[in-house]
């Protein structure tokens, strides 16, 4: 080896070395978009990050993954503006980074999309998109069955669905609060106190009031000051309430 190839070779090292740090920083930013992305519920706090990722570069493939995912959060069949802006960076983020996560969003996009045509009375066009959207969420998890964040992308969408249409995923729900109880140690207490709300919305469904409570008490244990927590709050007088009548 001569002496240009070798000084050439110690160059291209110390590069990789210099780009390490870069590359973790830029991955740990990454995980920070995400998780702020992902606990967005409020137009608020949805304008903020939008404002932040839109000046993020366009070559950074999860730029259309952030964006969908908020805008995903704060579409409903009623606000089209943020659902045709969900539908429009989540379908991207699906092109670009091929991750599950983004296929998922899209799917639960595209449930939300289905609720637009059922309130235009477009019952075959609301059919179509509910099968789609479904289709692409179950993939997703197919496709990354460890992944804690699609399994409760899984559950809230199944819930929402169980709800507002004739699809009944319980059985779904059920699936994925099981692989959650078997990560439930490691889980963190908003994740904890998520499993634990859900787990009451299941136990009402079955008609079992007492272990129900018992749930939406822990979910409460677990974070008070959450969403989540306030949610379970209002299921248990809810309960009190149609106990007493």
């Amino acid at each position: 080896m001569n002496k240009m190839k070798l000084i050439f070779l110690i160059l291209m090292v110390l590069m990789v070395f210099l780009l390490v740090p870069e590359i973790a920083a830029e991955q740990s930013v990454s995980k920070v978009y995400l998780k702020e992305a992902r606990e967005c519920n409020s137009f608020e706090d949805g304008k903020k990050l939008i404002a932040r990722y839109e000046k993020l570069s366009d070559s950074n493939p999860y730029k259309s993954l952030y964006l969908g995912i908020v805008y995903h959060n704060l579409s409903s069949p009623k606000n089209e503006d943020y659902l045709n802006k969900a539908l429009e960076f989540t379908r991207a983020a699906v092109e670009k980074t091929k991750k599950p996560l983004a296929l998922a969003y899209y799917g639960s996009t595209l449930t939300i999309q289905a609720g637009a045509y059922y309130e235009k009375g477009d019952m075959m066009g609301a059919m179509n998109k509910l099968t789609e959207g479904i289709e692409k969420i179950d993939k997703a998890v197919e496709q990354d069955p460890g992944n804690i964040d699609l399994r409760m992308l899984r559950i809230l969408n199944s819930y929402a669905l169980s709800g507002a249409s004739p699809i009944n995923r319980f059985n779904i729900i059920k699936k994925d609060l099981a692989f959650l109880k078997q990560k439930y140690q490691s889980l963190s207490p908003l994740l904890k106190s998520f499993y634990n709300l859900y787990s009451g919305f299941v136990a009402v469904k079955d008609n079992n009031t007492d272990q129900a409570v018992a749930y939406f008490e822990q979910a409460i244990k677990c974070a008070s000051q959450s969403s989540y927590a306030k949610l379970a709050k209002r299921r248990i007088d809810r309960l009190n309430k149609s106990m007493s009548q």
